[in-house]
C-alpha cells in the first residue's frame, strides 16, 4: 500500500493554527469550571495538539474531496467528519510512519465512528494518511500498547501494516452509492 501524502498550504495551515486555539480555549471552557485557575495549562502545548490534529483533519478531507471547515466547532463525540455515510474519527500523530507505525486509542472498545482513519506527520507541511480500520475490525485487532519493557501504556493499539488503503473507504463509499442508485431503478 503506498500511502498518500498531502501537502497543506501556509493558508490551510494558518487556518488549522487559529482554529486549534479556539478549539482549545473551547475544551477549557467545557471542562473547566470559570472559578479553577489553569496555571498548569501548558496552552501552547495544548494549542499545537489541537492543530496537529485539525491538520489531519483537513488532509483526509482533501484526500476524501469533503468540504470541511476547521471552524465548527463543538464538543468531541468521536467523530470529526462524514464521508456519505461513513462517520470519520480521525487520529493524527506527530511523528512519522517509520518511527511510529501503530494507531493508538485509549480503549479497546468499538469507537463511536464507522471508521478511524490514522493520519501522520511526515515533514511541517506534509501529512501522510496511514491508512483506516473500521470500528468492527478495531475490536477485533486492537492489542495493548506495551513499552519496550513489556509494561501497558495505557493505550491499545493496531499496525499500521493491518490499516486498509484510504481508498478502499473511497471505494466501499463508491459501491454503496451505486447500490442505493440501483435498487431506486428497480
Amino acid at each position: 500500500m503506498t500511502m498518500p501524502i498531502v501537502e497543506l498550504s501556509k493558508s490551510e495551515l494558518n487556518d488549522c493554527a487559529s482554529a486549534g486555539e479556539q478549539r482549545h480555549r473551547l475544551a477549557r471552557i467545557e471542562k473547566k469550571p470559570a472559578s479553577e485557575k489553569d496555571e498548569h495549562t501548558d496552552m501552547e502545548k495544548d494549542c499545537k495538539h489541537d492543530l496537529l490534529g485539525i491538520a489531519g483533519e483537513v488532509a483526509v478531507a482533501k484526500v476524501l474531496g469533503i468540504q470541511f471547515n476547521p471552524f465548527q466547532f463543538g464538543v468531541d463525540t468521536g467523530i470529526d467528519l462524514f464521508f456519505g455515510d461513513f462517520s470519520i474519527d480521525v487520529k493524527t500523530t506527530n511523528y512519522p510512519i517509520k518511527t511510529h507505525p501503530h494507531l493508538l486509542m485509549n480503549t479497546n472498545k468499538e469507537p463511536v465512528c464507522d471508521v478511524v482513519v490514522l493520519v501522520t506527520k511526515e515533514a511541517e507541511n506534509k501529512f501522510g494518511i496511514a491508512g483506516c480500520i473500521s470500528k468492527k475490525e478495531w475490536g477485533l485487532k486492537c492489542q495493548p500498547h506495551l513499552r519496550k519493557d513489556g509494561r501497558f501504556f495505557g493505550s491499545y493499539c493496531v499496525k499500521h501494516t493491518e490499516l486498509k488503503d484510504i481508498y478502499e473507504l473511497v471505494a466501499a463509499k463508491n459501491k454503496m452509492d451505486f447500490d442505493r442508485r440501483w435498487l431506486k431503478n428497480e
